[in-house]
């Protein structure tokens, strides 16, 4: 319950010398920055975090006083005095966490772009009560917070630790705001991620979440073309919302040759063809089957010039590097096709494919 085993470190404020300190006069008065230049220290840290886990809860009060004494953007954006912040937020009761929690909620933007304050807020997140979680999450709402947090690598973080604990309006809101932003969303790496695991857990709970659904597909000729926008798309596909495949369709349709030819939209294209042969049924015609045929009879009926050589566009593909996986992945499931399963079988035998 005593402070003496504190170990000595040099260059601390003369006010404050911890191997003599006792809990009794253990500083908490914010005009004394002994507290905070202690917990600045590695020595210092690890001992008040060691105080944090073996003290009584009259110790941890009185931690809890220091800390709230001081400047928080002062504690939490050193490493060393942040670890003491993380290290409270799991040792202290509900009414001394709430204190906690408004400090961190008014300087959230701040904190959340910081290298370690950000760690703070994820500490927070992690104990706090659900009514917490929705007064810190709710900023989350502002288009502007939201852009400013996905777009740095420390407030990435803290937004898709805030993805379990959002509340209804908050995901209306996030959808809403990405409506006019999704290709710059969509090829953005951080904003690309965030936005596939926001469809991941939100898809078919929310109307405006599958309105920007919607408008992801109608984005395709952007994003399919482009590293991180690819795989928004696919995320979208695998879902498996009919309207997002049905323009799917559309668009593979429209643009085949130029699908088949592209290193990263041609992927776009296999996971169209893995989700229409998945609803297929052997021998039974429906939606999904009739469009596979579409697309596999496109493939072979449009025809191709290369080297003076006119080929059906099913056997170019079988042989470009980027189209060979979707000949194949069709090949290999070529069953579940209709009837556009013979004709293949005869265009592949022609050609010794």
């Amino acid at each position: 319950s005593n402070l003496s085993s504190f170990p000595t470190v040099p260059s601390l404020d003369p006010k404050f010398h911890p191997e003599t300190q006792t809990l009794s006069t253990f500083p908490h008065q914010a005009s004394d920055p002994g507290f905070l230049s202690y917990c600045q220290t590695p020595p210092g840290s690890e001992a008040v975090q060691h105080l944090l886990n073996n003290g009584d809860q009259e110790t941890k009060e009185r931690i809890f006083q220091s800390v709230m004494s001081c400047d928080l953007l002062d504690m939490v954006t050193n490493h060393q005095s942040c670890q003491v912040v993380q290290k409270l937020c799991s040792c202290v009761g509900h009414d001394m966490l709430e204190k906690l929690v408004i400090p961190v909620n008014k300087q959230f933007i701040t904190l959340s772009l910081h290298p370690s304050g950000h760690q703070a807020v994820l500490a927070v997140l992690a104990v706090a009560s659900q009514d917490q979680k929705n007064m810190i999450t709710s900023q989350l709402e502002s288009e502007n917070t939201l852009l400013q947090l996905l777009k740095d690598q420390h407030g990435y973080f803290v937004v898709q630790r805030c993805l379990p604990y959002i509340q209804v309006e908050t995901i209306s809101c996030i959808a809403k705001s990405f409506e006019c932003r999704v290709v710059e969303v969509g090829c953005h790496p951080q904003a690309s991620a965030f936005l596939q695991e926001f469809f991941r857990q939100f898809s078919g709970k929310d109307r405006l979440v599958g309105i920007l659904q919607e408008k992801v597909m109608d984005s395709l000729e952007c994003l399919a073309y482009c590293d991180t926008g690819l795989w928004l798309v696919l995320t979208v596909i695998k879902l498996g919302q009919p309207t997002a495949i049905t323009t799917a369709i559309g668009w593979l349709e429209n643009n085949m040759q130029n699908v088949l030819e592209d290193c990263k939209a041609v992927f776009v294209a296999r996971t169209l063809v893995q989700q229409l042969l998945a609803r297929s049924m052997k021998g039974i015609q429906n939606t999904w089957s009739q469009a596979m045929d579409r697309l596999v009879d496109k493939m072979i009926d449009t025809l191709v010039v290369v080297r003076e050589n006119t080929l059906p566009l099913i056997i170019v593909a079988a042989m470009h590097h980027a189209g060979h996986i979707v000949v194949q992945e069709v090949a290999r499931q070529k069953e579940w096709l209709g009837n556009s399963r013979e004709k293949m079988k005869r265009v592949m035998e022609q050609h010794r494919i």
